[in-house]
């Protein structure tokens, strides 16, 4: 078996580690196809598999919010060049290990002919920013992509209650899906509220910095108790007392179990996470980044997380708002992937004795 997964930030990493614990369950030999930054992330949670090394896409972004769609749309041509080299090495990988079933979180080139492949993306629908001629442009490009794989799994809920809307549930929608439920490596943990506020930072730079720095500034002044977690692998200090640059899943899992309030980013698995926790949040999303920003919308308009711009955030005020907001926080079921995880695996060809 053979897993290859994104590294456009590492959500899509830890949202296939409940796939990978499954899928150790069986006798199957996993090999999962990572950059070196994933792999030190993979080994941390499981164990038990065969690491082969992958070049990362390495998506550069725009250091203003305005040109972030244009920079990402300008390095088309170099990640789709990226697909086919991932491809051919993948045909020379398939020679020697003859893997029978391929599942790959968003990358395009992990197919092949002769292997039952499967594509794993919460967005289907491809929102530029750019106008409706560049978002159906870009649409046909993706599912074209998409097609070359066997199926498609959605991690979200097929219907409503769903987490990504119109992002993981297109207006036409075909067999190819598949809704396989949200996916999280966290459980919820049922422990007193220590902690008044927990901050995860997350996400490209040079954004990542500047809400860092917005935050820094209020928090000096922040009465209750707070832990604020960087996002960064790296030694590099804090102007705060109550911040680390890290933390590892089960001790991250528990922090944002134990805080009365969280906020963070909008990324697809962070929301998967906060709702497997049924964790109040504020979502600040990446500024320019279209996918984060309907996210935050979406599910402050369905009344899940609230909502906030990171160029005005007021600690303060978002904090105020907090009274006043539902948090309508969906039950949904986390363990839908195994059910059709299992189905897959009876349907593959069994190796002859």
């Amino acid at each position: 078996m053979f897993i290859g997964i994104l590294d456009w930030g590492l959500g899509h990493t830890t949202r296939i580690i409940p796939l990978i614990s499954y899928l150790r369950q069986t006798e199957c030999q996993i090999f999962i196809a990572v950059t070196r930054e994933q792999r030190k992330l993979i080994e941390n949670e499981v164990d038990r598999v065969e690491f082969v090394q992958i070049e990362g896409y390495n998506v550069r972004y725009s250091s203003s919010s305005r040109l972030l769609g244009l920079a990402i749309i300008s390095q088309i041509p170099r990640i789709w060049r990226l697909i086919g080299r991932e491809n051919a090495w993948l045909d020379q990988l398939m020679k020697i290990h003859r893997f029978d079933l391929i599942i790959s979180d968003n990358r395009y080139g992990l197919f092949h002919k002769d292997c039952h492949s499967v594509f794993i993306s919460h967005q289907i629908t491809i929102l530029s920013g750019l106008g409706s001629l560049v978002d159906g442009l870009l649409r046909r490009i993706h599912l074209r992509l998409i097609r070359r794989f066997d199926e498609c799994w959605v991690p979200d809920n097929d219907r409503y209650p769903n987490l990504s809307g119109l992002l993981g549930h297109p207006p036409n929608t075909s067999d190819h899906l598949k809704y396989i439920g949200p996916l999280s490596r966290f459980i919820h943990i049922n422990t007193p509220k220590e902690l008044d506020l927990l901050i995860i930072l997350s996400g490209p730079e040079p954004q990542r910095t500047k809400l860092e720095t917005i935050l820094t500034d209020q928090l000096k002044t922040f009465k209750q108790s707070y832990l604020l977690v960087r996002g960064i692998i790296s030694d590099q200090p804090s102007a705060l007392p109550n911040s680390v640059n890290y933390l590892p899943g089960k001790a991250l899992n528990q922090a944002i179990c134990s805080a009365s309030m969280v906020i963070s980013r909008s990324g697809y698995t962070s929301i998967m996470d906060l709702v497997k926790c049924k964790q109040k949040a504020i979502l600040i999303p990446t500024p320019g980044q279209t996918e984060q920003e309907y996210l935050a919308r979406y599910l402050h308009e369905q009344g899940i997380f609230l909502k906030a711009k990171q160029d005005d955030f007021s600690l303060t005020e978002s904090l105020n708002r907090v009274s006043g907001f539902d948090f309508k926080i969906p039950e949904l079921d986390f363990e839908q992937y195994g059910p059709v995880l299992t189905r897959l695996m009876q349907s593959l060809p069994q190796p002859s004795s």
